[in-house]
């Protein structure tokens, strides 16, 4: 091989490296349970309705597991943080980092760390980071901003049997989020802006839906 093929080869390869890089860049996957009438929590941020499903439900466990393996870092608003520390967890994902978001500037509580600013400008130096596929766990302020700016790239969503009338949505928000503050799943289940690339129906009646970003 002459010198000119050498440079052509290495060439090549390089453009293959920085493509294969373009391709896996980590993904906002947003993984979450969903009533039918389209809430994350019921009023006072109750999650009974959805506990006591799981409790019933043989798979939850397993297909929750199998999603985990995926991810490395969890994102996640205040209010859901202050409920899951109000259950008396501190450290709801220890394999995982955790960063929670809030509008006023906090200190880190121990392997939690708390980030305010620019919200989306962190998250997006977050998908230039090596690693897994990062978690966007909720709640509905965060979903809607997220969605608002184009930041998620998949959804994971476990719709539940149930419609429970009131509470927090799975996307809130002033402006900006398409109609899908209002989104329910009893009718169309098509979401703008998504692709619908699988649907598995579980016996216990729960249905997984995966939608990816266009």
């Amino acid at each position: 091989m002459n010198l000119v093929n050498k440079i052509v080869y290495l060439w090549r390869i390089e453009q293959d490296f920085e493509e294969k890089e373009e391709v896996y860049m980590r993904r906002i996957v947003l993984f979450s349970g969903v009533s039918l009438d389209g809430y994350i929590a019921g009023e006072d941020d109750n999650l009974d309705w959805l506990t006591d499903f799981g409790a019933n439900d043989s798979e939850a466990g397993d297909d929750f597991g199998k999603f985990e393996r995926t991810v490395d870092t969890a994102l996640m608003g205040n209010g859901t943080y202050n409920f899951i520390v109000q259950a008396g967890i501190d450290d709801p994902y220890p394999n995982m980092d955790t960063y929670v978001f809030s509008r006023v500037a906090k200190a880190s509580m121990g392997p939690v760390k708390c980030v305010s600013g620019d919200l989306i400008e962190f998250a997006e130096s977050l998908k230039e980071q090596d690693g897994k596929d990062i978690w966007l766990v909720g709640g509905g302020s965060i979903n809607g901003l997220f969605l608002k700016y184009g930041m998620i790239d998949q959804l994971h969503l476990d719709v539940i049997p149930m419609t429970i009338g009131g509470g927090t949505k799975l996307f809130e928000g002033e402006d900006g989020l398409n109609g899908l503050d209002s989104i329910t799943f009893e009718g169309d289940n098509t979401l703008p802006g998504f692709n619908l690339v699988k649907t598995t129906p579980h016996p216990s009646g729960r249905v997984t839906l995966i939608y990816k970003k266009q």
